[in-house]
């Protein structure tokens, strides 16, 4: 053989090939990735050998997936990149289950396309991954958690679970700007949900845009652009390339009960009480009972009108009816000047309503009774009007749990007991004057009091009033930090008082 000849034509060919070898593999690096023609592709569902699931998507060099474990309590939102039969990637636990672990890994695919473990950092819980169908494991699906095993409830950090309206819940998970998402549609046992779906992006301000990608363990399929706008209100607004679910997410909130000290609600509960009005006035002109003449009234709220019996003394024979005297007592014009709620510990409390000092609170009236010369007949001057001595009611309550009129826990209060003080400056008369006061109109003014501030209606009114009132004590609510919201965005289920404090509910 004359290789003299022959290593020309045999080195030309030689360059030829190495040309075209190198054209093929810059082409076939394009964007990174230089498939290993012996590699198999990602499967669809793989199992952990901790007993974790592994939903995965490949989508040209780039790699997605959804690990969970419920019993081993993780949740991971995984994207990698593939080059040959390597996979490099990043995890971020989300908060469907606890947790809230994130790092880097490196998987081998193998010939078979089952995969194994070759790097980790952040404690990653499987390290060999053996195929499987969704068919075998479709009675083993984790359902959706109705609650976030973690959350923020901060509008600064999405960490948390939102839901919306199509039965879709989104359990969103941020690091600095980074942002990742796992949701899924809740479905029955032994099916698979409609869509699931991960979500890798980034936020700038309130605006958080990325990819969206459909992962096996759900049948809907696809990519796309996908981004949420977060509201003021805590909800999210949706956009996606990919059609499920419903625009809006509402937050889904899993804050434990928060409980404040009771003198708060004491205070909200003063800032309706100190307008209460109580008038008592039994007289009217000509010696005649006025009807409907006294009330107690809370504040915004209707009056409860009632009347007070007078005292009539009769002196003379029966048996001349026209030479009887009779002589009439009335409680005159008697208002609530000064209103005080006074904390007698736990639940309990008094309120002090201290009446005006001014004028006689005690009419006396006698038509048959002669009047001064000259004034034109019978008056009512020659009988002396009284001064009732420091008079008070005092109002003992306590604090009970009662539903507003839209059916929340509030709390409202309930009066235990109603008591009438006065002294009488009287210089005749006094003991019949005293037994009138102490035997009539003190158990009738009493008892109305107490009707009217045991109302049912009237409770739930209170009930209402507190729910308000508590929500909107930012004050109170910022000391006890409320994981960053006011409760104005936050709204509780109830607010109750239980063992000495006022609860805010929230489960």
């Amino acid at each position: 053989m004359n290789f003299v000849k022959i290593f020309p034509q045999y080195l030309l060919t030689c360059m030829v090939l190495f040309l075209f070898s190198s054209v093929n593999a810059q082409i076939a690096t394009v964007g990174g990735y230089a498939p290993n023609p012996g590699a198999p592709k990602v499967a669809k569902v793989y199992a952990g050998n901790d007993g974790g699931a592994y939903y995965c998507t490949e989508s040209g060099n780039k790699v997605y997936c959804f690990a969970e474990h419920p019993g081993r309590n993780y949740s991971y939102v995984i994207e990698g990149t593939r080059s040959g039969n390597v996979i490099n990637a990043k995890f971020w636990g989300v908060p469907k289950e606890g947790a809230t672990k994130t790092g880097t890994i490196k998987l081998q695919i193998l010939p078979n396309a089952s995969m194994k473990l070759i790097y980790q950092s952040g404690g990653f819980p499987s390290s060999t991954f053996s195929i499987k169908t969704i068919s075998q494991i479709k009675n083993l699906l984790p359902r959706p958690s109705k609650t976030p095993a973690f959350s923020t409830l901060k509008l600064s950090d999405l960490d948390g679970g939102f839901k919306d309206a199509n039965g879709y819940y989104y359990y969103f998970r941020q690091v600095g700007t980074k942002v990742v998402m796992f949701c899924e549609r809740d479905f029955q046992k032994g099916q698979q949900p409609a869509g699931a779906f991960v979500f890798i992006g980034s936020r700038q301000g309130n605006g958080v845009q990325g990819t969206v990608v459909s992962v096996p363990k759900g049948i809907k399929q696809g990519k796309g652009n996908f981004g949420v706008q977060v509201m003021s209100n805590g909800s999210l607004k949706k956009f996606s390339a990919i059609n499920f679910g419903s625009d809006l997410l509402s937050m889904i909130l899993d804050i434990k009960d928060i409980p404040i000290p009771i003198n708060h609600a004491v205070d909200v509960l003063d800032s309706q009480l100190k307008y209460t009005k109580i008038k008592l006035d039994g007289y009217d002109e000509g010696g005649k009972a006025l009807t409907d003449g006294s009330y107690v009234q809370l504040k915004g709220m209707p009056a409860f009108k009632f009347s007070l019996p007078y005292l009539q003394v009769t002196t003379g024979s029966s048996r001349f009816p026209r030479l009887q005297t009779h002589r009439r007592s009335f409680i005159n014009d008697m208002s609530s000047d000064i209103i005080q709620l006074k904390s007698l510990g736990g639940n309990k409390m008094r309120l002090t309503v201290i009446f005006e000092n001014g004028g006689r609170e005690i009419k006396r009236y006698c038509r048959q009774c002669a009047g001064k010369p000259g004034d034109g007949g019978p008056q009512d001057n020659i009988m002396q009007d009284w001064d009732l001595q420091n008079p008070r009611v005092d109002i003992e309550i306590e604090l009970i749990n009662k539903k507003t009129s839209g059916g929340k826990n509030s709390i409202s209060f309930k009066t235990t007991n109603v008591k009438l003080h006065a002294w009488i400056d009287a210089p005749a008369l006094w003991d019949k004057i005293e037994q009138w006061i102490m035997n009539k109109v003190r158990p009738e003014a009493e008892q109305r009091i107490m009707n009217y501030l045991n109302d049912p209606k009237l409770q739930t009114m209170v009930a209402d009033k507190m729910y308000q009132g508590l929500l909107s004590a930012s004050a109170y609510v910022n000391q006890y930090e409320l994981l960053g919201y006011n409760l104005l965005n936050i709204q509780p289920k109830g607010i109750v008082v239980s063992n000495g404090k006022v609860v805010f509910q929230f489960k």
